[in-house]
């Protein structure tokens, strides 16, 4: 680990001793959140939380990132900046971690009302954050063009996120894709195009269009898990994850490589 975090402080022009030393404090402690954020730039602290989730090699060694201690300093964060915790998720490398930020948030020790009042828009610009990602992911599909991975974690109707990743309509819960299909509704009153009335509910159309166009993105992706279901035979190119590996009685195929330093030099300090 020492190796490849002199590697990124080298390329990043930042103090290898203080990377590191931060890096394990984090590590350690995510409250140690705080004290970073109060003492660092900005860009910095999207630099170590970065490092804490991200998955790397260094020399034999694979370090598969740490998911609940970045999730833990993300939710600290947002009491901090809310705006930076936003940004962090907006150049997020794993959509899965934005609906597990979201259930973290429902499972804080609060009030309804105190929750509602702490969180509504965060959530709300979370919800915004995912429905621009999934509309360009649609319209890169109609033009042939490659499109994220948000696809592979949008909720099913009842599945786990669909009922934890829950918010607040009119004080009552809703599920998750009520809540995310809300946002895209429109109603005509007279001549006039106005917002979707929260007092009203979901239609069957709505959320059969989105069932719909999440079906076509997941089939755009090729997932490998869908494969599986299917029994489809599995190719060399396949990138199997470890967990459905294990389940399937499959060798992991091979890892990405990813060049951290330069993601985060374009992401982060570009």
């Amino acid at each position: 680990m020492k190796n490849f975090l002199k590697s990124i402080a080298d390329k990043l022009n930042i103090c290898e001793s203080k990377l590191i030393n931060n890096y394990n404090d984090l590590e350690n402690n995510p409250k140690f959140i705080i004290d970073l954020y109060k003492n660092n730039s900005k860009n910095y602290v999207k630099c170590i939380l970065f490092l804490i989730r991200i998955p790397f090699k260094d020399q034999s060694f694979f370090y598969d990132g740490l998911r609940d201690k970045y999730l833990d300093a993300l939710l600290i964060l947002v009491d901090l900046d809310e705006y930076l915790v936003l940004e962090i998720l907006e150049n997020t490398l794993y959509w899965r971690d934005i609906y597990s930020l979201w259930v973290k948030i429902n499972n804080v020790s609060l009030s309804k009302k105190d929750k509602i009042e702490k969180y509504d828009k965060l959530i709300r610009n979370i919800r915004t954050l995912l429905n621009n990602q999934r509309a360009n992911d649609l319209t890169n599909y109609r033009n042939n063009e490659d499109i994220s991975l948000l696809a592979k974690y949008c909720p099913s109707e009842n599945s786990y996120f669909d009922k934890k990743a829950y918010w607040y309509t009119e004080g009552k819960k809703e599920s998750n894709i009520s809540f995310m299909i809300r946002q895209n509704m429109s109603k005509i009153i007279g001549y006039k195009i106005h917002e979707y009335p929260e007092t009203l509910s979901i239609p069957f159309s709505a959320k059969k269009q989105w069932r719909k166009e999440n079906a076509i993105l997941k089939k755009q992706l090729n997932i490998i898990e869908s494969k599986l279901c299917s029994k489809e035979s599995i190719t060399d190119e396949d990138i199997v994850p470890k967990k459905c590996a294990k389940k399937n009685g499959l060798n992991k195929k091979k890892l990405r490589d990813l060049d951290v330093g330069r993601y985060i030099e374009e992401k982060i300090y570009g």
